[in-house]
């Protein structure tokens, strides 16, 4: 999705067209409540790393995230009033340090 964006600013930038790239951190929503996020009950052997990762989202992570989803939504709001938003913007402190890791 970056690329597509990075390409689509390159291209309608100068017409007045503006494009963003958002890298969401976890914001505290009800996505990982149990009435969202639906699990197999067939587990495989071989997905075992992502189910520990699923299980420490759901188990640990689930409304412990940093970030606030009315701050998150005021923040998109002002960057499509903006006339130059930034191409690339990092909501939440983990997604900004994640960046760092790749």
């Amino acid at each position: 999705m970056r690329n597509l964006t990075e390409a689509l600013f390159a291209e309608t930038n100068a017409i007045g067209i503006k494009s963003t790239v958002i890298y969401p951190g976890a914001f505290r929503t009800n996505f990982l409540n149990d009435t969202s996020l639906k699990t197999p009950s067939h587990l495989i052997e071989d997905y075992e790393a992502a189910r520990i990762s699923q299980k420490y989202y759901q188990n640990e992570l689930n409304g412990n995230q940093q970030g606030d989803p009315e701050k998150f939504a005021e923040v998109i709001i002002e960057i499509a009033k903006s006339n130059n938003p930034p191409l690339h913007l990092f909501m939440g402190r983990d997604a900004y340090n994640a960046s760092y890791k790749k």
